[in-house]
């Protein structure tokens, strides 16, 4: 399991652009509401889960102020939970227009082209982001899950190394570069690494499920059982995670067990 990140602009976090230049101020309309109360009330619903509201507020903020940098982007990451990604680049490329230095809206813009398969499109905006910024650790990240995409499974472990170089809890790096590493047949090492995310987030599920595959691939079906059943208990509707096991009962010959496993599986598609 594998997780691009889109970056989401805080309430008042203005002081995201240190060395931008020219922050268009929000205007002082008078009306019962201004941009920026649209602009939090977007960042509130947001947080709440509620995309579709949330996006509604951003429309608003953006009509007020069609300068708001901030607007656009959220109002794209918000698109992007609902699978609006063709729509979500657009808000992306808008701010790109307005702001051409501005990082985050490449990395953003990059992730939408990640979940559309358009990964070398991707890799050219992550590229970008960390020409304007060599510090942005989630480009890194990003930029490793296009490559894995692509087969540059070697090229995106060197990007996890970098993001984990410039973040030592960069929990998602550590599963992608156990995963990279596991494609490559390097399963202890994988292992290590997904520890080191159990060990920051004793909830992460991936780490679990990808370590249980590690496990598998060494034989350790034990183990893997124990980790698959982690993960069935984090989230039993994981059909996965019921897959694998029966798989790793399998291996035991635990025949009976793993048919029940597989059912649950087939039950959960």
């Amino acid at each position: 399991i594998k997780k691009a990140l889109n970056e989401l602009f805080d309430i008042n976090t203005i002081t995201l652009f240190p060395d931008f230049e020219g922050w268009v101020k929000y205007f002082e309309i008078k009306e019962e509401k201004s941009a920026k109360d649209y602009f939090n009330d977007g960042n509130a619903k947001y947080q709440a889960g509620d995309y579709a509201g949330a996006i509604k507020d951003y429309d608003k903020a953006i009509e007020l102020n069609p300068q708001d940098a901030g607007a656009y982007i959220n109002r794209g990451v918000a698109k992007g939970m609902l699978g609006q990604d063709n729509e979500a680049i657009e808000d992306f490329t808008q701010v790109i227009l307005l702001y051409p230095k501005l990082a985050i809206a490449y990395n953003n813009r990059g992730n939408a082209q990640n979940n559309l398969s358009q990964h070398i499109k991707a890799i050219e905006d992550f590229n970008q982001a960390l020409k304007l910024n060599p510090q942005y650790a989630s480009a890194y990240n990003n930029r490793g899950f296009a490559k894995d995409h692509i087969g540059q499974h070697k090229e995106a472990i060197q990007d996890y190394n970098q993001t984990i170089k410039l973040d030592a809890k960069f929990i998602e790096a550590y599963v992608n570069r156990g995963a990279a590493k596991g494609i490559l047949g390097q399963y202890e090492e994988a292992i290590e690494d997904f520890n080191q995310a159990i060990k920051l987030d004793s909830g992460n599920i991936g780490a679990y499920v990808n370590r249980g595959l590690a496990n598998s691939e060494l034989q350790k079906y034990k183990e893997a059982i124990s980790d698959f059943n982690k993960a069935i208990e984090l989230n039993p509707q994981y059909t996965d995670a019921y897959y694998n096991r029966g798989e790793a009962k399998i291996a035991l010959k635990k025949y009976e067990e793993a048919i029940e496993d597989f059912k649950r599986a087939i039950c959960r598609l």
